[in-house]
């Protein structure tokens, strides 16, 4: 992903509020451990159930099948240039960078600089997306032939369907081991994870100390 800035600016104590939907925050104190708040877990929406997708239960009858791959929030940036587009701000969006920087009163030359940044990032984001939805389908892929070897055996009589039931139950175990454990699986969401670094890097530059101060304390605040 291209960066569109690469200077760091520094964070400093501030006494200011900053104000979304009505709401005032304070900004982030200056002992504020800003690594600590810009983790994956914090960072990347759904992160918990990208990591580990729900997998509905299989059976003699039905396959198994990803119920929420954490994937389905596929919501654009926002226009910063249309803040009215923007009402509704504690629903508008899922995404809490992008919920902050709808509030957010910004220069022109901000908005076009940030723009850039979010447009880069929603690539970055979308294209790591289908890499994980594709290695899921694999593994998933390879659970429905182990599963079909079990009914295979059933069928004829060499296991009982007690013994089937309990092989199949065992094999969601080891998809769902697979799902968090897969090294592919791994490596994708540490490119997801740089996507985001990314653009709170270049965000940390564009923004001025009070909108940066703010944008971190309110990720350590923000509750979906």
């Amino acid at each position: 992903m291209k960066k569109v800035m690469l200077f760091l600016m520094p964070m400093v104590a501030m006494s200011l509020l900053y104000t979304a939907c009505n709401e005032e925050v304070q900004l982030a104190p200056q002992n504020a451990n800003t690594n600590e708040m810009l983790s994956a877990k914090l960072l990347i929406v759904n992160y918990n159930q990208i990591e580990n997708p729900v997998i509905s239960d299989a059976g003699l009858t039905n396959e198994f099948a990803i119920v929420d791959d954490g994937m389905s929030e596929s919501e654009l940036p926002p226009d910063l240039d249309n803040p009215n587009n923007n009402t509704d701000c504690a629903k508008k969006f899922k995404d809490p960078i992008y919920h902050y920087l709808s509030q957010l009163e910004l220069s022109n030359e901000q908005k076009v600089k940030i723009q850039k940044a979010l447009q880069e990032f929603h690539k970055c984001k979308m294209f790591n997306y289908s890499q994980l939805k594709k290695i899921n389908h694999e593994i998933l892929a390879k659970a429905a032939k182990e599963r079909d070897a079990i009914l295979f055996k059933l069928k004829n009589n060499e296991i009982t369907k007690e013994q089937a039931e309990k092989a199949i139950k065992a094999l969601k175990e080891k998809v769902e081991f697979q799902m968090k454990n897969d090294p592919l699986r791994k490596k994708v969401l540490e490119n997801l994870y740089k996507c985001h670094q990314e653009l709170m890097e270049n965000l940390r530059y564009i923004l001025t100390k009070d909108q940066w101060e703010g944008l971190i304390l309110f990720l350590k605040q923000w509750k979906p």
